[in-house]
């Protein structure tokens, strides 16, 4: 039997640089891994230390500076040393060193019932990771260290002369006033003590001594980094004291490096949203851009962020051409970008900025300053006499998709207008267009291994709009692309200023939702009028009507407005593609009651079957469907759709013991789904019978759909039918006393069908990727797109099956009958179909069981109880042992001799063949039966109809 396990999990990951020797251990004064505990492996590399609550006991029992040994395996220990101690059992950390060496340290915490911690050990360069398994036990489990700590981070000695004025407070800068989210630069020193750093040391870091300007030179390019996102990178120490611990770091520039000797800079990973842990980060490298870089370096880890290098082993990858990685070195190139790992042979593809901007960190990008699009556009400032000043035209690109758009008029003539990124560190590689007012390109400018941009050219009057646009340079092996290239920019320069009285420019945009068209004017100018062509014979005067196509084809749309001034067309050729989704062709069935039916549909690309004509429940898909045993008449309801409907498997597909457990529930699998589906069944382990309450969550974990399901001891597939929607991070799963089987070895996310959905982890706290819930192999089908807004009836009409039929031996005949008419019968000998068998009464020939199914005209049947024929003779002697027939076998002749020796009248004589058919009878006794015109075979002799000789016939 499968253990039964109950859930709890974690997981929060560091990253930091240490170096120190090998320490071995001396003195064991407590052994946190209790005596009798048995080692179980839940990874690979772990370790089990027994019950997390006979663990957490036996560690808040050590004092302060005592010394502890810290089990990492059966045979292996480390000494370390208590520095602090804090909380109680529920609520608790505790830190200390590994020896003497303060970048050798320990820390476990435990906070809302998780436990987590790390072991550090810098010379080693090993790290240890202590978690709470999803079965109240904690492990230790050997990690790769930069997963921890950022180690090895290139310590460089400035050259440059800083020679500026050196305040005794550090200017106050802010680059996001009012945002929650806070990155402070501590410049005037620090005294840090209750942290990880040091094992909970006290570092006494000395000022950075930088002169103001070099502060704000530092502050200017991590805040350039951090521009695109809604948080605050300041040197005001208030209003990072007032943020909450989860919302804020601080970046210490010291050339104190007791946290990380040896190294550049030092950040635990994601620490900045830990509300255990208030760890600052460290910047030791004191050139300005070496520092700058550092801190914006450091920040990233504390997000969650780690390190850029190469599959050839290279942590830290340099860059090339202009371009640098901020998480790799990004020191000595002009540009560097948060990175997604798409330069030639790159280690790994984590999205830097999906992870900043991400739940986890509790702030995302600022909001868009212009829309991107010209009707949603921003207008451009300029002066009476044309002149189009920087510091009033500025802007933020935010992402790789955000596209600044700004309206200008223009009497006519030249136009000149000069587009720059941020003046001191850039990171926005500038294309800038001009485009007409039907958004067609006029101008462009994008120069080479040029971050601004410029365009000097002649326009007719009008109005026409400025797009700006972060692009990439060259190839991703030489240069880069656009994923980072955001930033500020401003825009300067001159043109002739014209009025609003301009005729109206003709566009249009529309969205589809199946047959049904959203139309929307993206026009310019004022407009008075509209007047729309829909390309089916329909129009419409309204601004963004909304228009339902009856029939499926390409349609061509054209809109003409006016206004005082004049008036536009604009034709749009083929412009929109219809689909309409037909009505299925269904037929009613009949079934017997207690029987189930197949049905089949036609006439439609694809079929969703509903136990209610409006809403309801998805049932089924596909063109056919078995019904359940049905007693009573029930009517389905299909809807047609237009695409056909794709099935799939997905998911893992083996349950082995040798890969997992029986699990008590409450954890889910996360996945995208591409469009909505259906998961109509899955396979499960469980232990016991009965109902599991199945959950499925949206990505706030809200509950969209619950459904009971009794599930049988054992492994079994069972049916679903849950409607999933589209969306993202959605969650399934069952809820708390499930003890369903979950696996956790030789699990390879994500698991996926292209396009349609992708199962990408577990919500296990400590290992998300190491661990698979509970639905295995699932059975999924799309919903075939758009649907008609009509269903069809398909009815099952269920007809009883006949009264059961009574039947009875003629002992005079041995032939067994059955009172009352039927359509159709079958007898059985023993259950066993007699061939041909098929009148109201057969011959008794062979002892058995006798029964017989008969059948109504609607082909439904019923079965009588058995009779059991013990015996074809009684035990006095038979007359028609009296009777002789010769020869035997017979060919033209049979001969029969002694009827009149039968002990009663001869009234009937018949011969029968095998299949129980008559092929010759005579009224009365006879002498002899004329064979030639019979079938070769066996035959019987039947006197009365009850006595019978066996004969053959011969060829």
């Amino acid at each position: 039997m499968k253990t039964l396990i109950l859930l709890k999990q974690l997981l929060r990951e560091p990253c930091n640089t240490l170096q120190n020797g090998s320490v071995k251990f001396l003195m064991i004064l407590f052994i946190i891994l209790f005596a009798n505990s048995t080692a179980i492996a839940q990874t690979k590399n772990s370790y089990s230390l027994g019950n997390e609550s006979i663990f957490s006991q036996k560690l808040l029992s050590i004092n302060k500076s005592n010394t502890i040994t810290l089990k990492l395996s059966d045979t292996e220990s480390i000494a370390g040393k208590v520095n602090l101690k804090e909380g109680d059992i529920n609520n608790y950390s505790i830190i200390g060193l590994i020896g003497n060496n303060t970048s050798s340290t320990f820390n476990i915490t435990k906070q809302d019932g998780i436990l987590e911690g790390h072991i550090i050990l810098f010379d080693q360069k090993k790290a240890y990771k202590y978690y709470s398994g999803d079965n109240d036990d904690v492990y230790i489990e050997e990690v790769d260290i930069n997963k921890v700590l950022c180690i090895d981070f290139e310590q460089v000695a400035s050259k440059e002369k800083d020679i500026g004025k050196v305040s005794a407070k550090a200017p106050d800068l802010q680059s996001l006033p009012g945002a929650e989210a806070t990155v402070y630069l501590d410049f005037d020193g620090e005294v840090v003590e209750n942290t990880r750093w040091a094992g909970g040391s006290r570092i006494d870091a000395v000022p950075s001594g930088y002169s103001d300007d070099k502060i704000l030179a530092i502050w200017r390019i991590m805040a350039e980094d951090f521009r695109p996102f809604n948080i605050n990178i300041t040197t005001n120490r208030a209003i990072y004291e007032a943020a909450p611990q989860n919302r804020r770091m601080m970046c210490i520039f010291t050339s104190t490096t007791t946290a990380a000797p040896g190294s550049g800079g030092v950040a635990y990973l994601n620490s900045f949203s830990s509300t255990r842990n208030d760890d600052p980060c460290w910047a030791f490298n004191n050139g300005t851009r070496s520092a700058g870089e550092t801190g914006s370096h450091e920040v990233g880890h504390t997000l969650g962020l780690s390190h850029d290098g190469l599959r050839s082993g290279t942590t830290y990858y340099a860059g090339h051409g202009d371009w640098s990685p901020i998480m790799g070195w990004s020191v000595n190139r002009p540009i560097g970008h948060w990175s997604k790992g798409e330069y030639d042979n790159a280690d790994q593809d984590q999205d830097d900025l999906a992870i900043i901007s991400g739940n986890r960190n509790g702030f995302g990008y600022k909001n868009d300053d212009f829309g991107d699009t010209i009707t949603e556009a921003g207008e451009l400032i300029v002066d009476a006499q044309g002149n189009v000043n920087a510091s009033q035209n500025s802007g933020l690109i935010t992402t790789r998709a955000d596209k600044d758009v700004l309206s200008f008029i223009t009497a006519g003539g030249e136009v000149n207008f000069d587009f720059q990124p941020d003046p001191y560190y850039p990171n926005l590689n500038i294309q800038a267009r001009i485009l007409n007012g039907a958004g067609e390109e006029i101008a462009i400018s994008s120069p080479s291994r040029d971050l601004s941009a410029s365009i000097n050219t002649t326009l007719d009057g009008g109005t026409y709009f400025i797009e700006i646009d972060g692009v990439g340079e060259g190839n991703l092996s030489t240069g880069y692309s656009d994923y980072s290239s955001i930033g500020f920019y401003s825009i300067s320069g001159s043109y002739a200023p014209g009025n609003n009285n301009q005729p109206p420019v003709a566009n249009f945009e529309a969205s589809k939702d199946c047959s049904q068209v959203a139309f929307k004017s993206t026009s310019i100018n004022t407009v008075n009028t509209y007047l729309w062509d829909f390309g089916d014979g329909n129009t419409s005067t309204s601004q963004n009507p909304n228009h339902t196509y009856s029939q499926s084809g390409t349609y061509t749309v054209k809109l003409t407005v006016t206004n005082d001034i004049g008036s536009d067309t604009n034709t749009k050729d083929n412009f929109v593609d219809i689909s309409v989704p037909t009505l299925p062709n269904g037929i009613s069935e009949n079934a017997c009651s207690g029987e189930s039916v197949t049905l089949s549909l036609s006439g439609s690309n694809g079929y969703i079957w509903y136990d209610q004509e409006q809403g309801g429940n998805i049932i089924a898909t596909g063109s056919t469907f078995e019904t359940p045993e049905l007693t009573e008449g029930k009517t389905y309801y299909v809807s047609g759709t237009s695409s056909p409907i794709t099935t799939a498997e997905v998911g893992m597909k083996e349950i082995s013991d040798a890969s997992g457990n029986i699990h008590g529930g409450g954890y889910y699998l996360i996945f995208d789904a591409e469009e909505p589906l259906m998961l109509k069944k899955a396979r499960v382990s469980a232990q016991g019978a009965g109902n599991r309450t199945l959950q499925l969550l949206d990505t706030s974990e809200q509950v969209l759909a619950t459904k009971t399901i009794n599930i049988p001891d054992g492994e079994s597939i069972i049916e679903i039918n849950l409607d999933i929607p589209a969306g993202n991070d959605l969650r399934i799963g069952f809820t708390d006393g499930a003890n369903l089987f979950r696996s956790n070895q030789n699990i390879n996310y994500p698991y996926q069908v292209s396009n349609i959905i992708s199962i990408k982890q577990s919500t296990a706290t400590s290992n998300p990727q190491g661990f698979y819930y509970y639905l295995y192999d699932w059975q999924i089908s799309t919903l075939g797109e758009c649907e008609t807004d009509q269903r069809t009836a398909v009815t099952v009409n269920t007809i009883d099956a006949p009264e059961v039929p009574a039947i009875s031996l003629d002992d005079d005949k041995f032939e067994i009958s059955v009172a009352g008419q039927y359509s159709a019968y079958q007898w059985y000998l023993d259950d066993v179909a007699i061939e041909n068998a098929t009148n109201s009464s057969i011959i008794v020939e062979e002892i058995g069981v006798y029964t017989l199914e008969v059948f109504n005209a609607a082909g439904c049947s019923t079965t009588s109880e058995g009779l059991l024929i013990e015996a074809l003779s009684v035990d006095t002697p038979n007359p028609i042992d009296n009777v002789t027939i010769y020869p035997n076998p017979a060919y033209e002749t049979l001969f029969v001799n002694g009827l009149e020796k039968v002990g009663e009248e001869v009234y009937s004589v018949r011969v029968v063949n095998m299949l129980g058919q008559v092929v010759t009878s005579y009224n009365g006794p006879i002498a002899s039966v004329n064979t030639k015109s019979l079938e070769v075979g066996l035959y019987f002799l039947v006197v009365n109809n009850k006595m019978t000789k066996k004969f053959m016939k011969s060829k």
